[in-house]
């Protein structure tokens, strides 16, 4: 038997849809892909198959908002999301914590995440927001850079590009008074 695959353009939603002659599928953005496929002999050709393949590019991560400028002290306030075809597969596993200077202190978090690196701890959901208190005990401005990859969690385990946050942590005033 032989089988033939076409794309069914009425109910396929995926940007530049396509099949090969071995149905393998491809699209040039997300949506669902729907398959057709036929099968073949010298003497029938059966009724058409059809179903539909969620077709989705990488897991991606959008930080809310892009770039974070806090005070010594004071609590950041950073969305995590998703523009992924499905955020409910979506998680995003923080893997390294980067201080520019000692001078930046440890954060104090409001939402531990686990060990950094340890993908069945460290991981945030859409919705997180990244909330902690740094402090910058020095008189220049600091940053602390988080870097996180976006996975599918649905067992595809598909990553996404790594993705890095930049915190900027302004000091404190300091006034020096000489007599």
């Amino acid at each position: 038997p032989t089988f033939n695959y076409s794309i069914d353009p009425v109910n396929t939603n995926a940007p530049g849809a396509s099949i090969d002659l071995n149905g393998e599928v491809n699209a040039t953005g997300s949506g669902n892909v729907v398959v057709v496929i036929t099968e073949v002999n010298d003497c029938n050709t059966s009724l058409p198959l059809s179903f539909a393949i969620p077709y989705g590019e990488d897991p991606d991560l959008v930080f809310s908002p892009a770039n974070e400028i806090v005070c010594d002290g004071q609590l950041m306030n950073v969305l995590l999301t998703t523009n992924y075809i499905n955020p409910g597969v979506v998680q995003f596993w923080l893997t390294d914590i980067v201080y520019s200077s000692p001078e930046v202190n440890n954060p104090t978090s409001l939402l531990t995440p686990g060990p950094i690196g340890n993908v069945g701890t460290s991981c945030f959901l859409p919705g997180a927001v990244l909330n902690e208190s740094v402090e910058n005990i020095g008189n220049q401005p600091q940053t602390i850079t988080y870097k996180f990859i976006p996975t599918r969690q649905d067992g595809d385990l598909c990553e996404g590009d790594e993705v890095e946050l930049v915190v900027t942590v302004l000091p404190t005033p300091k006034l020096d008074i000489i007599a």
